[in-house]
This record gives C-alpha cells, sequence and structure tokens, in this order.
C-alpha cells in the first residue's frame, strides 16, 4: 500500500493547535530570555572564579590558579551551550509569534526549523552525556579489576 496515500501533504493547525502553539511560544520566549540572564550570570562566575580560588585558603598547599582557570573554562562552554540554545528557542518563539499572527507559513516553517535545532542540540549533548558516563562505567571496571 502506497504510504502517501496515508498522509496529508498538506497539515493544517485549527484553532486549538494555534492556541497551543501561542502558549508554547511564549513560554519558549520567557525561557529563552532567562536563558540568555542566566548565560550572562555563568560568564560572570566563570570570571570571578580564579579570583576566588587564588584567595581561598583551604589548607592545600598547591597552586590552585590552573584548577580556577579549568573550571571557569568549563564555566564558559557552560555559557556558550546554555546562550546557543536559548538563541533558538528566542527564534523559534518570535518567528511562531509572527507566523500565528500574519498567517505566514515561511514563519511558521523557520519557527518549527528553530524548534527542531533545540531539540538537536539536546540530543548532542545527551549522545555526549551518555558516552562520559559510558567511558566512566568501563574505566571504573578496569580499575577495579587492577586493583
Amino acid at each position: 500500500m502506497d504510504n502517501q496515500n496515508l498522509i496529508s501533504t498538506e497539515l493544517q493547525i485549527d484553532s486549538f493547535g494555534q492556541a497551543q502553539l501561542s502558549q508554547t511560544s511564549k513560554w519558549a520566549k520567557f525561557l529563552s530570555i532567562l536563558g540568555f540572564v542566566s548565560s550572562a550570570f555563568l560568564v560572570l562566575v566563570a570570571l570571578a572564579f580564579p579570583s576566588y580560588m587564588e584567595a581561598g585558603d583551604m589548607g592545600l598547599d598547591i597552586d590552585r590558579s590552573g584548577i580556577g582557570a579549568m573550571i571557569s573554562f568549563m564555566y564558559i562552554i557552560a555559557a556558550v551551550i546554555n546562550f546557543i540554545m536559548a538563541f533558538f528557542l528566542y527564534k523559534y518563539a518570535v518567528a511562531m509569534q509572527k507566523a500565528l499572527t500574519t498567517a505566514n507559513q515561511d514563519q511558521l516553517n523557520l519557527a518549527f526549523k528553530n524548534h527542531k535545532m533545540v531539540y538537536k542540540i539536546i540530543g548532542i549533548l545527551t549522545i555526549i552525556y551518555l558516552s562520559f558516563v559510558l567511558l566512566s562505567i568501563v574505566f571504573g571496571l578496569i580499575g577495579a579489576a587492577i586493583s
């Protein structure tokens, strides 16, 4: 049986779907703005952290400046990833709101493209995270077997 007969090539958004997408875009805009703010906060923490590490006396006789720089670098990476996700979420929200108010198909397609990017980034980050978990398990088992 031909699958093209089962799937409509042109979907339509009814009033219920439009209301749901409108609410979704408002929440997405709110969350994206919080994402921008949290990215800025992460950068501020990253910039302040090396000074904090050098000033704090933890009773350890080690050079803490390298540790502070490494942790700052990790905060900067987190801020960049957070900013990119907030950026695509914001672009989704703006395009969706514009698409719904003007009934513009190009804006709707752009909104869905940006929405896809958010989930693509989440998927890539999940794969990276699971890879680290798997490597940790493997190295933990090897370490347990050696000792």
